[in-house]
């Protein structure tokens, strides 16, 4: 008999109420890494270094124009004596004196 009960069944009933819900789980596993972002503005000037080292020396520059006349120096001594001159042209005609007996042309008194 307990055959015959099963075979009679009728249709399934309606669905029942939803239960409780149950605990909240865990923290799941990290995602994938995403697309990097757009470059930021640029920062602040940086403070200023040190000084560096001094180069090597440069190559020796052109010379500079003569420099204007010195002052006179101080007088020398006295120099050697030179040599004679040439001799100097023929000078005036004199005034001619009369002759007088004696003499050579000169009158002296």
């Amino acid at each position: 008999m307990s055959q015959a009960r099963l075979s009679m069944r009728g249709p399934p009933g309606p669905m029942g109420m939803s239960g409780r819900s149950g605990p909240l789980g865990g923290p799941g596993s990290n995602g994938l890494k995403g697309d990097g972002g757009d470059n930021g503005p640029q920062g602040p000037r940086g403070l200023q270094g040190p000084a560096g080292s001094p180069g090597k020396l440069g190559k020796r520059g052109r010379n500079g124009a003569d420099g204007a006349r010195g002052m006179p120096g101080e007088s020398g001594g006295k120099g050697d004596r030179g040599f004679d001159g040439l001799p100097g042209l023929p000078g005036e005609k004199g005034h001619r004196v009369g002759v007088t007996s004696g003499g050579l042309g000169n009158d002296a008194a």
